[in-house]
């Protein structure tokens, strides 16, 4: 696991619940209230319908008490083996639950899966609202290739391309680090604060949140 994304992970507290949606809908998410119990197969198949999307997110609390989320998704995956790897996922969690943290979960579904997270390179940076990714809309800024963006640079460019985030929002803005091998999956960390019962963009949370990533432009 990439060095800065696991100190960053260390300091989470363990799981706390999962949620899943298909086709991207995180505003219509199985178990966003925090309540996921997988439910009985047929149950699931209703839900899971003729999804080509399949995605997760576990969710966590970091040292300040924000929220903290790692996902991971599946294209074209039939429900059986979807259904078969959730359970995987909720069989982790339970084990976490008291004593773990973000990285001895992810740890534990790499060794179940058999793959690794974020150990290469990070391939993009977005921003948008907790569980509400698609309604609210997001904002890009960054792409390997780029140069990792300092403040101004992020001011400007999310005030002309997604003006809407610089307002309060119902739910945490949030900061995806996100890599696309050897299946997209990618991590959550809160930008925002409380402010008069909703959340606020932080800039200087978020400038700092970049730069304890160490980007790399290659």
């Amino acid at each position: 696991m990439n060095l800065h994304i696991r100190a960053i992970l260390a300091d989470s507290g363990p799981p706390s619940h999962i949620q899943c949606a298909q086709n991207g809908i995180w505003e219509q998410a199985l178990g966003k209230e925090g309540d996921f119990v997988l439910p009985g197969f047929e149950h699931f198949d209703r839900w899971y319908a003729s999804a080509t999307d399949f995605a997760l997110e576990i969710f966590f609390r970091d040292k300040s008490d924000n929220t903290l989320f790692v996902g991971m998704r599946w294209i074209n995956t039939g429900v059986d083996d979807i259904y078969a790897l959730l359970s995987n996922v909720e069989h982790v969690v339970i084990q976490e639950k008291h004593t773990g943290n973000a990285v001895t979960t992810l740890e534990a579904l790499a060794s179940n899966f058999g793959i690794s997270f974020f150990e290469d390179r990070v391939d993009f940076l977005e921003l948008g609202v907790n569980n509400l990714w698609k309604s609210t809309g997001s904002c890009s800024f960054w792409k390997v290739g780029d140069r990792p963006p300092d403040d101004q640079s992020l001011r400007s460019r999310i005030a002309r391309d997604a003006p809407q985030l610089l307002a309060c929002q119902p739910n945490e803005l949030m900061l995806e680090v996100a890599a696309n091998l050897p299946l997209p999956h990618w991590l959550g960390l809160c930008v925002s604060k409380p402010y008069q019962g909703e959340h606020r963009l932080d800039f200087p949370l978020l400038h700092h949140a970049v730069v304890e990533l160490h980007l790399d432009p290659e």
